[in-house]
């Protein structure tokens, strides 16, 4: 999982099964050859990569102002002190279109970063190092009720993975995209209720270059002409941008949903 320096990911991995071991589940519909992460598990992450302790730094910065830098072609990037602590930069902008429809910015969402699974959208990038090449993760998810515990009660909304498997920095790349609508349990133990899922595995283009801006990291734009229905009952479209400065990059950004 998103590992840039191997220490750093067993106290990762540590840290998360302390938290949620045994309460986490895994999702239905994994991307590539690994199973997506549990929304609690994105929790565990977020809270130890910001934590006071560690820094994949080393002594030369605190983890805030810790991020990747890559060079291109390589198939890992490397932790490097950044000038500032950007996350709040952190920037996922799509519109969807079809069967179903949204259109998302968090721009338009208060960074009010927090540390619960209740009423929150977890939006980001994570890269994940299988050692000899990298996956490159775009995430959002919309969450009014989390679950820690297997077979517990949520409310989930729009949730979105696109991904794609062979990531070497900023380029032009093929990538597989999996949107589900919603998904709602409302009894414990019970069968989930999921809205329209759509699936593609290698139906988008996705560009990524090297931002420019004091934050560094990548920027970059995404197109999904044509994503088919699970369901078979019809198709949408998904286009967007982003922005992901050097601190986010294999970081997911959880914020408080406004109150309406």
């Amino acid at each position: 999982m998103g590992c840039l320096l191997q220490n750093h990911e067993i106290m990762k991995a540590l840290f998360a099964a302390l938290l949620v071991l045994p309460l986490v589940g895994c999702a239905s519909d994994p991307i590539e050859d690994r199973g997506e992460r549990d929304d609690a598990d994105l929790l565990a992450e977020q809270a130890d990569a910001k934590a006071d302790g560690f820094s994949a730094c080393g002594d030369a910065c605190g983890a805030a102002l810790c991020g990747v830098e890559w060079e291109p072609g390589n198939s890992s990037g490397a932790a490097a002190c950044q000038s500032e602590n950007s996350d709040a930069a952190t920037r996922l902008a799509f519109e969807m279109t079809g069967t179903d429809s949204a259109r998302i910015d968090t721009r338009t969402i208060p960074s009010t970063p927090v540390m619960r699974l209740d009423r929150v959208y977890m939006y980001g990038c994570d890269i994940w190092n299988f050692g000899t090449r990298s996956g490159f993760e775009l995430l959002f998810r919309d969450i009014t009720k989390g679950a820690f515990l297997v077979n517990d009660v949520y409310d989930k909304g729009l949730a979105i993975t696109l991904y794609t498997k062979s990531f070497t920095g900023a380029g032009e790349y093929t990538a597989e995209l999996g949107v589900a609508m919603s998904s709602v349990r409302t009894v414990i133990g019970a069968e989930s209720v999921s809205g329209n899922r759509y699936y593609t595995p290698n139906g988008c283009t996705l560009k990524v270059q090297e931002n420019s801006g004091q934050e560094g990291g990548f920027s970059g734009s995404f197109d999904c002409p044509n994503v088919p229905s699970q369901e078979g009952n019809g198709a949408i479209r998904f286009t967007g941008t982003f922005l992901i400065p050097a601190t986010a990059v294999d970081q997911t950004m959880i914020v408080a949903k406004p109150v309406l």
